[in-house]
């Protein structure tokens, strides 16, 4: 799978994050159809923040995302992004 590289103005690039999630105490809270929602939900709020969620998953205790992302994006206000409940 080639990823495409982007530019923008005087810059070109391909910033990928790889974000795990994890419950407290690693739990194993997370049921199959709760997964699908969150996959659904940071889908939209990765949309919404102007970056593409390329791949998600998870199990009981933790979440993957694999971000692509811009380069005026902050790490940090995406991951607090992530982290609020955008309902």
């Amino acid at each position: 799978m080639a990823q495409e590289i982007k530019s923008h103005a005087h810059c070109v690039f391909r910033i990928q994050y790889h974000i795990v999630l994890v419950t407290k105490y690693r739990r194993k809270a997370l049921s199959s159809l709760m997964l699908e929602d969150l996959g659904k939900i940071f889908e939209r709020i990765c949309r919404n923040a102007g970056c593409e969620l390329l791949e998600f998953g998870g199990e009981a205790d933790h979440v993957h995302l694999l971000i692509d992302a811009h380069p005026n994006l902050k790490p940090s206000r995406l991951v607090n992004t992530l982290k609020k409940n955008q309902r």
